[in-house]
């Protein structure tokens, strides 16, 4: 018999039945071997990312464990029982790999596998870091469709602010599930958790996330036909966001108004905007909002009339499919 299948179990619960034989302080330590064995054959304990703080996105450099980071942690985990294990330096082991594993899939757009991994991360995080992986944890499982589990997730951050009286953090998670309710045509709610969210913004003097709930608030404004009301709301979460620096929300929000101008017939202040917003995503290197403003501009020349501009822009997206001009305003992670 070859080697390399010698020990290939022909049946899951065949192989069920010999994991359970071995004694529980056994399994364990076989876990600990079996994690240091793949994180030897990987150069190395991988870097510590950066502490989880609200709304800041810090990419880690990628390591070469970071494919199979999320068994690591299975394993450091299940090695913590064994006789003689390293209690607090496994769970420290655990905590890195669950990180870096979504990290990982987040950045290939494995919002299952993500939403799944933040959410075991919060279990083994305190504090701050619990929470914004359950937040993360939404933001995955909405990219995958999944509202109710983003709801959850959410719910679950936002109990755990409030718990910790941890009042910026609460109104941040307000404000999140302010959008899964605009996403599921539920206005009033969304306007209540905008306006909850704004006072605490106010209370703290927070002023960049006060300018983007006042922008989400405005989405929900203009796609109940409150326009004059919506481009007040826009009008005050730019000045707020330049005034604080914020390129990333800025260039959304310029975007959203921008959609708002030409549906009510603006357009040439609307092509302005969209100008300004494409720079600023180029200048961010964000090239998945590059991609969307560069549709809505494409289709704004079409619909005045363009085509050789329209087709011009369009090809700049290399192939990638092309959104109505018109349809659902942005929201950036705040």
């Amino acid at each position: 018999m070859n080697a390399d299948t010698a020990y290939l179990f022909r049946h899951a619960l065949l192989r069920e039945a010999a994991y359970q034989l071995q004694m529980p302080a056994d399994r364990a330590r076989l876990h600990g071997l079996a994690f240091a064995a793949m994180e030897a054959s990987a150069g190395g304990r991988a870097p510590e990312p950066p502490p989880l703080r609200m709304g800041e996105e810090v990419r880690m450099a990628a390591h070469a464990s970071d494919p199979f980071a999320g068994e690591m942690a299975e394993r450091a985990q299940r090695a913590q029982t064994a006789d003689g294990a390293d209690g607090p330096s496994l769970l420290a082991a655990c905590r890195l790999y669950l990180r870096r594993a979504a990290e990982h899939a987040d950045r290939h757009f494995l919002n299952g596998a993500s939403a799944g991994l933040w959410e075991r991360l919060s279990e083994v995080l305190e504090g701050d870091g619990r929470s914004e992986s359950l937040c993360r944890a939404a933001s995955a499982n909405r990219n995958a469709g999944k509202v109710r589990a983003a709801w959850r997730c959410l719910r679950r951050a936002r109990d755990v602010d409030r718990e910790a009286g941890q009042r910026r953090r609460e109104a941040f998670v307000l404000s999140n599930l302010a959008v899964l309710c605009r996403d599921t045509d539920r206005p009033r709610r969304a306007e209540a958790l905008l306006r909850s969210a704004l006072a605490i913004h106010r209370e703290e003097g927070d002023r960049r996330a006060e300018a983007i709930s006042l922008g989400r608030l405005a989405n929900v404004h203009g796609d109940s036909g409150r326009y004059d009301e919506a481009e007040r709301g826009f009008g005050e979460a730019i000045a707020l966001l330049r005034a604080e620096g914020d390129r990333g929300h800025l260039a959304t929000t310029l975007g959203n108004l921008a959609r708002l101008l030409f549906l009510v017939g603006r357009g040439a202040e609307a092509e302005h905007l969209l100008e300004e917003a494409l720079a600023l995503h180029r200048n961010l290197g964000d090239r998945r909002f590059e991609g969307i403003v560069l549709s809505s501009l494409g289709d704004l020349y079409r619909q005045t009339g363009r085509t050789d501009e329209a087709g011009r822009v369009f090809a700049a997206r290399r192939g990638d499919r092309a959104r109505p001009f018109c349809a659902r305003s942005e929201t950036r992670r705040s």
